[in-house]
């Protein structure tokens, strides 16, 4: 069996896809305003921050990395308002990969919606 605490999201999609419990805990951002992490998340996923850092770069990194398990432990550890950064709300959903759970969004604010297509095609790409 595949550990997946050391597998790429695509990875871990493929590694879902063959198991009949296809359900993930994946990060939503649930304000208005968009995905943001704080520089003390940035700091505690190893990231060296400094005033002339360019943490957009490492933000985008971790947006398309929904699925990123030391991300979701770190809510888990520190919460939502810690981690998140402003104008953000990053909270852990429990989200179907195969039974069409998709995610939308409307104005940065995230939610889930069936029949839109499963988020594996979203993570894949498809």
């Amino acid at each position: 069996m595949t550990d997946l605490t050391k597998v790429s999201t695509i990875e871990l999609y493929k590694e879902l896809h063959k198991r009949e419990n296809t359900t993930v805990e994946i990060i939503l951002n649930k304000c208005y305003g968009g995905f943001k992490l704080s520089k003390f998340a940035l700091k505690e996923l190893g990231h060296k921050v400094t005033p002339l850092c360019d943490t957009w770069e490492l933000i985008c990194k971790y947006n398309t990395d929904r699925c990123n398990t030391k991300l979701i432990e770190l809510i888990k550890l520190h919460g939502s308002e810690k981690i998140s950064g402003r104008s953000s709300k990053l909270e852990i959903e429990h989200i179907d990969l195969i039974d069409g759970d998709g995610i939308c969004e409307t104005d940065g604010f995230e939610y889930i919606e069936w029949g839109v297509g499963g988020i594996g095609d979203y993570i894949l790409g498809e």
